[in-house]
């Protein structure tokens, strides 16, 4: 039993220090309110064409794959940054991945991802929310030069809502954080390995005392 145990702590051990941690992923822009998009142009009732926009986020990379068939994690959290048009800000602490795209053939190699980045702030005219900030990334976690970031609202109607979007052009940048942040797997095999342990030294002290 012994032996068993020693064995069987030293595979958790192993497998703890092999598994891949997520590297968060950090995205800056600065730049101007170029447009919008969408089902009409309200969102330009308070940001017009020229009004500043900045954003400084961070999110888990571990939805971002190089093949499709291994998307099998849309969520993007944690998350946490700002965004900011004009004098308004919105704190992002939430984010998925909405769509990819891919190309046909063996291993579906992705091309890009629609990442939605959600939050709270205040609301705008119409009593319009903030519906997301839109990010558009290769699987390596680079901006992709065809798609510039959106900040979309949503404006509430009586049969539900819709939505305007800013477009924004200016300075987008991303980069990948030094520091690595465990996955949660990672965390319960060395908590386990830790209760391994806890429960060999209880039974070495039960010996003991018995003998």
């Amino acid at each position: 039993m012994k032996k068993s145990l020693s064995l069987l702590i030293a595979a958790v051990a192993c497998t703890c220090s092999h598994l891949a941690a997520a590297v968060p992923i950090y995205a800056t822009f600065n730049g101007t309110v170029a447009g919008s998009s969408g089902f009409s142009s309200h969102v330009l009732n308070d940001f017009p064409v020229g009004t500043s926009a900045s954003f400084d986020v961070t999110f888990d990379d571990s939805g971002l794959v190089a093949d499709a068939a291994a998307v099998t994690d849309f969520d993007l959290a944690p998350v946490s940054g700002w965004v900011r048009l004009g004098s308004q800000e919105w704190l992002l602490d939430a984010g998925r991945i909405w769509t990819y795209s891919f190309l046909s053939g063996p291993g579906n190699p992705v091309i890009s991802y629609g990442l939605q980045l959600t939050g709270t702030g205040p609301t705008i005219s119409d009593n319009a929310s903030i519906f997301g900030l839109f990010l558009s990334l290769t699987p390596n976690g680079a901006p992709n030069a065809s798609a510039a970031p959106l900040v979309g609202f949503a404006y509430p109607v009586s049969n539900g809502e819709f939505y305007s979007y800013a477009n924004l052009a200016g300075t987008f940048a991303t980069s990948r954080e030094r520091t690595a942040v465990p996955e949660p797997n990672t965390g319960l095999l060395m908590c386990g390995a830790l209760a391994l342990l806890a429960c060999l030294h209880r039974s070495r002290r039960r010996r003991f005392r018995a003998s």
